[in-house]
């Protein structure tokens, strides 16, 4: 009986962790791989067949709905490869800017900013943010009091959407114009002539 010793390496026990399987239009998530053993190489590439690296961790912003498979060797020259996918919520948030006229006689110390709510949202009825300032530069939540906000100073107004169901967000920047109805005035030496 041949009692030759066979000896034989386990293929590594690839695992793929991403900081979102879903995102948001424009967003990004991280895909790390990792493996029992150490990796000797990696590679990352798309369903497209894009090269996209050889770390073991990278970070992709698709546009659409992408597979990604990584192929890893480790360190006793074992080979496997795992995929996975990254869904990219559709895009059905409102519109950046809104457009709005204000008259001065609406008392514009006491404004209600959240009669627009339905017209930031696009009638979706999703939660509105109000905010003086652009959210992501720093704005300062007014949301508290934007049923009664002093518009006096033309302060610069943002409201920040968040859809119900993906949890994506939108900034939208507020156009407003004060206007002031005209006041008539007639001169004093008016001349009437019924003839």
């Amino acid at each position: 009986v041949d009692e030759t010793p066979v000896s034989y390496l386990i293929s590594p026990d690839l695992v793929i962790t991403a900081t979102a399987d879903t995102i948001c239009s424009s967003g990004s998530t991280e895909l790390c791989v990792s493996a029992t053993l150490a990796p000797s190489t990696i590679d990352w590439t798309d369903n497209a067949g894009s090269d996209l690296g050889s770390g073991s961790c990278i970070t992709v912003s698709p546009t659409s709905n992408t597979t990604y498979m990584v192929a890893y060797t480790d360190i006793a020259g074992c080979s496997d490869t795992i995929v996975t996918t990254i869904v990219v919520s559709p895009n059905d948030l409102p519109a950046t800017s809104l457009d709005v006229g204000i008259c001065a006689s609406e008392n514009i110390t006491n404004y209600n900013l959240t009669q627009f709510n339905n017209d930031v949202t696009g009638g979706t009825g999703d939660p509105v943010t109000w905010y003086d300032g652009q959210p992501s530069a720093g704005g300062t939540d007014i949301t508290a009091s934007a049923t009664s906000y002093d518009l006096s100073t033309m302060p610069d107004i943002w409201a920040l959407v968040t859809n119900s169901i993906t949890g994506c967000t939108q900034e939208v920047d507020i156009n407003y114009i004060i206007d002031t109805a005209p006041v008539l005035t007639c001169p004093s030496n008016i001349v009437i002539d019924n003839t």
